[in-house]
Parts: C-alpha cells; sequence; structure tokens
C-alpha cells in the first residue's frame, strides 16, 4: 500500500461557515459541494476555477431544504448531474431521510426540485451503482455499535422511489463512519 502525501493545497470554509461536514464534486471536478456539521438543510456549492483544485474555489450558491431533521450531509449525485441525494438526519440519528431532486440544470443545486424520498434511520450517506440500478445507504447507530451497509435494487435507474431492499452488510463493529465509496471496477 502507498501512503498518500499532503499536496499542500487547500481551501477553508470559514468565511461561510465553521464546521464542514464532508465534501463532494461533480465528475468534472469544476464544483464542489459541502454542509455545515450543526446547522439544518444547507447545502455550500463552489465553483473550482481549476477542476479538482480546492484553493481556487470559491462560493456559488446555498441551497436550503424545505424540511430538515438538524444534520445535512453533503450531496451524491448522478455521473450527469440531473439527480442530486441528501441525506439527512437528527443528532442522534434515530430519524433519518433520504432525499432525491432532479435538477433542471446539471450540477446546479438552486435548480433542485423535489422527486421523492425514503425513511432510513441511522442513515449517514448514499452511494450508486455506477449504472445506478442500485443504491447503498450507510447505517450507523450512535453510540455505534455496527455500522451496516443496506443494499436496495433499484427498478428504473438512479430513482430511490423505486427501490427495493436486498438486505445489508456489517463493517467493523464499534466504530463511527460516516461514509464510504467504491472503486471504479
Amino acid at each position: 500500500i502507498i501512503l498518500p502525501s499532503y499536496d499542500n493545497i487547500s481551501f477553508s470554509v470559514t468565511d461561510q461557515f465553521t464546521n464542514p461536514y464532508g465534501v463532494s464534486f461533480s465528475s468534472d471536478g469544476t464544483n464542489m459541494y459541502t454542509s455545515r456539521y450543526g446547522t439544518a438543510g444547507t447545502i455550500y456549492h463552489y465553483k473550482l476555477l481549476t477542476a479538482w483544485d480546492v484553493s481556487t474555489a470559491t462560493l456559488y450558491k446555498t441551497f436550503n431544504l424545505t424540511i430538515s431533521y438538524g444534520l445535512t450531509h453533503p450531496p451524491t449525485f448522478s455521473p450527469d448531474g440531473s439527480k442530486m441525494y441528501i441525506v439527512d438526519s437528527t443528532y442522534s440519528a434515530t430519524l433519518g431521510i433520504v432525499s432525491e431532486y432532479e435538477l433542471s440544470v446539471p450540477w446546479e443545486i438552486v435548480t433542485a426540485n423535489f422527486v421523492s424520498s425514503f425513511s432510513q434511520s441511522y442513515a449517514k450517506c448514499i452511494k450508486f451503482k455506477p449504472d445506478g440500478s442500485a443504491c447503498y445507504v450507510l447505517y450507523n447507530p450512535s453510540p455505534a455499535t455496527t455500522t451496516q451497509i443496506y443494499q436496495y435494487s433499484l427498478s428504473t435507474p438512479w430513482s430511490i422511489s423505486t427501490a427495493t431492499s436486498n438486505g445489508s452488510g456489517s463493517l467493523v463493529a464499534a466504530t463511527t463512519h460516516h461514509s464510504f465509496d467504491f472503486n471504479s471496477d
């Protein structure tokens, strides 16, 4: 295993807020999104002048959820940026919701229109199979006992309203996970 090295490139969101809660990017690296831990329902959208270079980020827009439980996680997007998915939960995470939005302009969060949602207690994040035929929701009780990933089949790709549960798998016990990802193969 090769350990990563720090490129000494950074960006601070402290002009807008403190306590960022994760980050996500558009597929081309020119858009960056984050949320604030402790503030309900706001997604911050930054434009990157140079793709994947966070030091070139500037605040572009914000998006406020109509209803929020209090802990909004950074969004996940379909590969073309036409759909956005947001996990929102209470601080204890006992209540959680996974929401789908359609973006009339890809990657532009202010063009979001609510499509559907489903409840998932202890939800932390959502990821998708590359073809959109399945989604995976990280389930992490607080205090952490066993982190699980719930798998759902989507009869219509990228549409969470068509989700059918396929069960779950466990990760490491007694640790707190907030996100996960898959490699490309």
